[in-house]
Formats: structure tokens, C-alpha cells, sequence
């Protein structure tokens, strides 16, 4: 868990590059590589040094890990559903929004520092 909120920051930068990519792609109507939530660096990192011991933490941390769960699975569902070329930005704007959520719960988890 400390590996995972040291780069708590980092890894958050790389999920609003990914937007940024996704917003280029659209606009050029150019080639998106979608990963899944368990393929991304946050992913990978969140599945084998969190997740497994979701069990073993307070209920609050428990609920709140299990929030950014949910909410890092959302947000690569709805990018998993951009296609180029994009019409409009809606899809682009809900991906924000859900990464806005993210950013404000994992930032409590960091400032808790379990």
C-alpha cells in the first residue's frame, strides 16, 4: 500500500494524459489503445498491492478503497467506449468527471496514509 500512495500522484498525471490522448485522437480521428483498469500502471500497481488486502483494513479505508475501485473501473469502461472519429466531446467530459471523483478519493487516501 505505501508503494501505491507514494506514486499516488504519478499515477493520476498518467490517467490525465491518457484523457489528453483520447481528446487528440478524437480530434484527428486517429488510433486509440485502450487498456483495462487492470492493465494500466495505477491498475497493476492497485491490484497486487491494495486490493488483495482490502479485507484486512479499517471500514473506512475499506469503503473508500473499494470506491476507487469502482470508479477507476468507470472510468476505463467509458474510455473503452471511445471510438474515432468522436463526436462531440460528452464521452471526453464524463471521462473528466470521473477522473475528478478519483483524484479527490485517492487524495484522501493519501493524506490519511494508511
Amino acid at each position: 500500500m505505501e508503494n501505491f500512495l507514494k506514486n499516488i500522484y504519478t499515477l493520476i498525471i498518467q490517467h490525465m494524459s491518457y484523457i489528453r490522448r483520447l481528446e487528440e485522437a478524437c480530434g484527428k480521428g486517429g488510433e486509440i489503445t485502450h487498456k483495462t483498469e487492470k492493465e494500466c500502471d495505477f491498475g497493476k500497481l492497485f491490484y497486487s498491492e491494495v486490493f488483495p488486502y482490502v479485507g484486512e483494513m479499517p471500514e473506512d479505508i475499506r469503503r473508500a478503497i473499494l470506491e476507487v475501485e469502482k470508479l477507476h473501473t468507470q472510468f476505463h469502461e467509458k474510455a473503452r467506449d471511445i471510438r474515432t472519429p468522436c463526436t462531440g466531446t460528452g464521452q471526453i467530459n464524463d471521462l473528466h468527471k470521473i477522473a475528478d471523483f478519483l483524484i479527490i478519493r485517492l487524495t484522501k487516501l493519501e493524506s490519511a496514509r494508511i
